[in-house]
């Protein structure tokens, strides 16, 4: 069944999750406080909470923009936050809510409290397996720009993320997105999002559209649990990180 997934709202798989999960977050976070560890992991509810804060912020750009939310591009369980679709080209948007903790942003990874989050390599790959997608569904190159949104009490960049990934607040990321130059006409925008927003465009059945998912697919990332162990002046100085491929 091909659906229209324009109706999906910012984190729509974790609104279940989160009214589900409530009990076990608690309990995990309670047993990492006796045993000295911060929870630095969002759960649920925090997650969700971010993913609405950003979808809210990029409702307020103009019509000349479109954005999906929660968007299943994997059957492996794969979901980009929002994909952003406007005059200055697409976007494949994630967002890391550590509301309350001063975040620290190396060139792989972020750093909360000494503990690691390896969510650049995972943008990276959303963002190549949208743009291999939209590219050969519609028929020309759709080049896709991986950001990371963070919602933090302190963001400090150490050094830009590798690859190209755009970090950035909450505050700060409307105007990032009105001032990038028009690359893109209207009539792209609109063929580019009517192809998007169909789920059949992520489940498609051509071979070719099939080998390119599934390549990037072995690549492609999840969440890793943080090590609250990992001090970050080991991190910082030298320490040994995951680098991407």
């Amino acid at each position: 069944m091909n659906q229209d997934l324009s109706h999906n709202r910012p984190g729509e798989q974790l609104r279940t999750i989160a009214e589900r999960a409530g009990f076990t977050n608690r309990l995990m976070v309670f047993c990492q406080r006796i045993v000295g560890l911060d929870s630095q992991v969002p759960s649920s509810r925090s997650a969700l909470q971010g993913k609405k804060r950003v979808g809210s912020a990029l409702g307020l750009l103009g019509p000349q923009w479109r954005a999906l939310h929660s968007l299943p591009v994997s059957d492996r369980g794969a979901i980009i936050d929002h994909l952003l679709v406007g005059p200055a080209g697409v976007f494949s948007i994630s967002t890391e809510n550590y509301s309350g903790h001063h975040v620290w942003v190396t060139a792989d990874e972020f750093v909360v409290q000494g503990a690691s989050n390896y969510c650049v390599e995972r943008s990276v790959n959303e963002a190549r397996l949208a743009s291999q997608t939209l590219s050969f569904v519609c028929g020309f190159e759709v080049s896709v720009q991986p950001v990371i949104v963070i919602l933090a009490r302190r963001v400090s960049v150490v050094a830009p993320s590798r690859d190209g990934v755009v970090t950035l607040g909450l505050k700060e990321l409307l105007e990032w997105l009105e001032a990038n130059l028009v690359t893109i006409s209207e009539e792209q925008v609109k063929a580019i999002f009517d192809v998007a927003r169909l789920s059949a465009t992520w489940t498609s059945t051509h071979s070719q559209a099939n080998r390119v998912k599934s390549n990037l697919e072995q690549t492609l990332t999840f969440p890793k649990p943080i090590n609250g162990s990992v001090r970050m002046r080991m991190r910082m100085r030298g320490g040994a990180r995951i680098r991407l491929k």
